[in-house]
């Protein structure tokens, strides 16, 4: 899928349930990238232009009047940052506090798959004979209507 946004930023997303893609989320930057995977919530790669190294961390929350870090606390993992949600539905059905995100912003991700589902394409597959192009073509344009 490609995106493009009013501010002028544009993107990529590529999903694939057919071929194994690195889980993860690269943003490039005009002179750099910063990378982090799927389950590492918690970490964080930079990388510059022109640089043949890369930069790995750990992301810390810093008190802002402790200006050196002494008193940093380490983000949350995946996995706590998934229970924190889960924690907060929970919450939120109880009436003890409103949800880190609306419903409605849920809708509008489902309806940006549905979306995509609309408009899918199939991929070139120049291995496929004749006969085997035709059926993909006749599956993929009837699986999700």
């Amino acid at each position: 899928m490609e995106l493009e946004f009013a501010s002028g930023m544009s993107g990529i997303v590529r999903l694939s349930r057919d071929t194994q893609l690195p889980n993860r989320t690269i943003v490039e930057f005009e002179r750099g990238w910063a990378r982090c995977k799927a389950a590492t919530a918690d970490q964080l790669e930079v990388g510059f232009a022109g640089a043949s190294f890369a930069l790995g961390g750990q992301l810390a929350s810093f008190d802002t009047n402790d200006p050196r870090g002494r008193r940093a606390r380490r983000a949350l993992s995946y996995h706590q940052s998934f229970c924190k949600q889960l924690k907060n539905v929970v919450a939120a059905v109880r009436g003890d506090e409103p949800l880190f995100i609306p419903g409605n912003e849920g809708i509008l991700s489902l309806r940006l798959v549905e979306q995509c589902y609309r408009h899918r394409r199939l991929v070139p597959m120049p291995w496929l004979s004749e006969v085997e192009s035709k059926r993909a073509l006749s599956l993929s344009t009837n699986n999700c209507e």
